[in-house]
């Protein structure tokens, strides 16, 4: 599922900080559509996908990938409310939304991991719930209006002019995962989650310069 978040990102987070006077509304509403569909569109995915403990994903995988669909929405209103945050310069408002979902998730797991694996997602969903809340909180609180605003021509404004950053982004994103799917579909799933875990290592670091650069974007506008 995470690997719908960048799509659902698509660079539309920088087209949005070069329009002075663009509504966030309209960011937030085309955010919520497309997150819609790609949620339908990972579902759709998964129907064609190879079954099996040997090859492709196991049942209780495949459950957990359904469990997870939602995250993909919260992802979105997370990105889009960090668009605000970097306007105004309040990333330490995005910090504490994260610290706040990262609280709940951890609290979340160890409640519900009781009942199995799946219960284990639902905690780390109901965090990003919490941290999706959190921000659109803040969010108001800068004086924003928690309104989606819904039109074919923001729409199509939005994916046009961020296409290029868009498909960066697919690339990347093809360029990083496309060993993880191949593995997925001719190795067992164990082995598939250590060489996870051993890309995790290597992927939390990167997210260090990515929020600084972040943070910085605004001021160069």
């Amino acid at each position: 599922v995470a690997l719908f978040y960048l799509l659902a990102d698509f660079g539309m987070n920088a087209v949005h900080l070069q329009r002075k006077e663009a509504a966030w509304g309209e960011l937030l509403g085309v955010r919520v559509v497309t997150s819609m569909v790609l949620m339908f569109l990972a579902l759709s995915i998964l129907v064609f996908l190879p079954q099996g403990v040997a090859q492709g994903y196991t049942a209780a995988v495949r459950l957990g990938i359904i469990v997870f669909l939602p995250t993909i929405l919260f992802q979105a209103v997370i990105t889009t409310t960090n668009a605000e945050f970097q306007r105004r310069h309040r990333y330490d408002l995005a910090t504490i939304a994260i610290i706040a979902g990262s609280i709940v998730t951890i609290l979340a797991v160890w409640i519900f991991v009781r009942i199995g694996v799946i219960g284990a997602i639902w905690g780390i969903g109901v965090g990003a719930l919490v941290t999706a809340g959190a921000a659109l909180l803040f969010t108001k609180k800068l004086g924003e209006i928690i309104r989606l605003t819904i039109n074919r021509t923001s729409l199509l404004s939005y994916l046009t002019q961020s296409l290029p950053l868009g498909l960066t982004l697919l690339f990347n994103l093809i360029y990083f995962r496309a060993d993880h799917l191949i593995l997925t579909l001719t190795r067992p799933t164990a082995e598939v989650g250590l060489y996870g875990l051993a890309y995790k290592m290597c992927e939390l670091p990167l997210s260090v310069p990515t929020l600084f650069m972040n943070s910085v974007y605004p001021l160069r506008l």
